[in-house]
């Protein structure tokens, strides 16, 4: 029994593995128009509410540029 608990967890490893590898393909492949794009990387653990509030500070700070042609890069 203790034998196919051992293939369980190599199997579960394996599928973590594989959906990692998924997702690093998938992000290599996504492409932007200059900062048109972000990847927002969230440590297990974080508030979601505090990183909304972040994103929504950094909105606030980018609709501030007053170069229409910058700010609407940012934006």
């Amino acid at each position: 029994m203790g034998n196919q608990n051992n293939d369980e967890d190599d199997t579960e490893q394996q599928i973590e593995i594989f959906k990692v590898k998924k997702l690093i393909k998938n992000l290599e492949a996504a492409r932007g128009n200059g900062t048109s794009m972000i990847s927002l990387i969230i440590p297990p653990g974080t508030q979601i509410s505090q990183v909304a509030k972040m994103l929504s500070d950094e909105y606030g700070t980018a609709s501030n540029i007053k170069s229409r042609v910058n700010r609407l890069s940012v934006l």
